[in-house]
């Protein structure tokens, strides 16, 4: 007797921004202290969305910066912000 799974009703589509969501909150909770959950898994599987991860986090630093630079904090105080 042979066992016959159950085909998965979720669409293949769903089931790759699924991954790609979870190796993106893999790589950001071991890269950064970023609270994104306990998350267990392949880092080298994952190690396509370092780059992703560093883009997100420079981003945010960037808008922080210009925000604070643009409040008329010094370029001191307005990088301490950026990396806090």
């Amino acid at each position: 007797m042979s066992e016959e799974t159950a085909p998965d009703p979720t669409p293949p589509r769903a089931q790759g921004l699924e991954l790609w969501w979870r190796d993106l909150r893999l790589v950001l909770g071991f890269m950064t202290r970023l609270p994104v959950g306990a998350i267990e898994g392949d880092r080298a599987g994952a190690s396509w969305a370092f780059p992703l991860a560093g883009l997100l986090v420079g981003g945010v630093a960037a808008l922080v910066y210009g925000f604070a630079i643009d409040l008329g904090l010094s370029a001191l105080i307005a990088a301490a912000l950026a990396v806090a």
